[in-house]
């Protein structure tokens, strides 16, 4: 996806749309857009082995390696 790819795809959201892009639906979370194909996306804080956040992530929903992963 190129620059001019992001920008068309923002240009197609309104105001209140663009503010939660950077508000964020939680602490832990992003807002969804579904209108121009984006997801809501889950964060947390901390070491890879002592991760904090709103939920327990597996490793079909991080961005990690599965190897990256430990079970707990």
């Amino acid at each position: 996806m190129t620059d001019d790819d992001i920008d068309r795809l923002v240009g197609k959201l309104d105001l209140e749309q663009k503010a939660r892009l950077v508000t964020g639906a939680s602490v832990w979370r992003t807002s969804a857009e579904p209108d121009i194909g984006l997801r809501a996306m889950v964060f947390s804080v901390g070491r890879p082995s002592v991760v904090r956040g709103h939920i327990r992530v597996t490793a079909l929903e991080s961005a990690l390696p599965h190897s990256a992963i430990k079970p707990t």
